[in-house]
């Protein structure tokens, strides 16, 4: 594979102000690849890339030879407009591919006027375009000693996507709460489709039509403790509503995360020891490799512990991931490594 391609940026950003823009990363959104700030500003993006498969795969049958290219242009501006204590952003875009056509977007951006704003409400409609394996590359996962086969589909189009989300951020005797919430409504999205009379064999298709919300809260506590110490919890339930061709992958309905962080100070801002405990517990989901969604894998949970040791200028860090040695299902056929340790040296002499 080989990619070129030209980006060109004339961006006036405030210098009083900071975007908390939430942006959600599974469409391309203006604020995902553009502009991340919320000053006004245009971009130029053009991108060439092309794909010479041989067809040689993992079986003793490898699958035909294919080849193609993909040219890709993005025109997008934006700006913003105080409003008293608020702020208004918004900007277009119009994305371009020679296989699946134009396509225009946007984004409306409403928010508190400060550098930590404690409400956020933004509008965005937009959908991303199909990857190379979907257009172009036949492809075959192994799946409970199953060999399905994901055929590509050269007249792929954008999905649709418009989505509504609210951000909330706020203090409350003593606790630090935020609360993100929000809604998507996708058409024609991408989704593997079986072909007729198979169950292993199938294409990539704009058949999928969704709608989903999500909801994620937090709260934190922060404060001295032989040292200076912070924990926190964090939750985010997800819920879809397919009405058409079932979606090839769906993430956990359920995540749940606890983060407990110390840290002392043996001189002043020097000498410094951290610990860190990270524990994330994933709900029940469908094998990320089977495109049928007839494999569940269990709920799991997982803890690493971070050590680290500052001290002028060099940091001495000891990540125990896994902690518990626990071999958790990642797919039907792969269970995650077992507790390991990472070790590293960073040292940087400012004069």
């Amino acid at each position: 594979t080989g990619r070129e391609g030209l980006v060109v940026d004339l961006i006036h950003a405030p210098q009083d102000t900071t975007s908390q823009i939430s942006a959600f990363q599974e469409d391309t959104g203006l604020r995902n690849e553009d502009f991340q700030g919320p000053g006004t500003g245009v971009r130029l993006m053009v991108k060439h890339w092309d794909i010479h498969d041989a067809g040689v795969s993992w079986d003793s049958q490898p699958a035909a030879a294919s080849s193609g290219e993909r040219t890709e242009a993005r025109l997008a501006a934006q700006a913003g407009i105080p409003l008293g204590p608020s702020r208004l952003n918004f900007g277009v875009f119009g994305d371009y591919q020679n296989h699946a056509g134009m396509r225009p977007g946007g984004f409306v951006a409403f928010r508190q006027s400060q550098q930590n704003p404690w409400w956020e409400l933004v509008v965005e409609s937009g959908g991303r375009a199909p990857r190379s394996d979907e257009l172009l590359t036949p492809l075959k996962h192994v799946v409970t000693l199953r060999d399905l086969q994901l055929l590509p589909n050269p007249d792929l189009k954008h999905e649709k996507t418009l989505r509504a989300n609210i951000l909330l951020n706020f203090s409350l005797v003593g606790f630090d709460l935020a609360l993100d919430a929000s809604g998507r409504r996708l058409r024609e999205g991408i989704t593997w489709v079986a072909d007729s009379g198979e169950t292993i064999v199938g294409h990539w298709s704009n058949e999928l039509d969704m709608n989903s919300t999500r909801l994620t809260a937090s709260v934190a506590r922060q404060g001295r403790f032989l040292g200076w110490g912070r924990a926190r919890l964090e939750g985010t339930w997800q819920n879809f509503d397919e009405m058409s061709a079932p979606a090839a992958m769906l993430p956990p309905k359920k995540y749940l995360r606890m983060e407990l962080m110390w840290e002392q100070h043996l001189f002043q801002e020097d000498g410094i020891i951290q610990l860190a405990l990270l524990t994330t517990h994933r709900g029940q989901m469908n094998d990320p490799w089977d495109v049928t969604r007839s494999v569940i894998l269990p709920p799991s949970t997982l803890s690493n512990l971070l050590v680290g040791f500052r001290l002028v200028g060099t940091n001495i860090s000891l990540n125990f991931r896994n902690v518990t040695d626990q071999r958790v299902r990642l797919s039907a056929g792969t269970l995650s490594p077992g507790r390991e340790m990472d070790l590293r040296l960073h040292w940087v002499f400012l004069y």
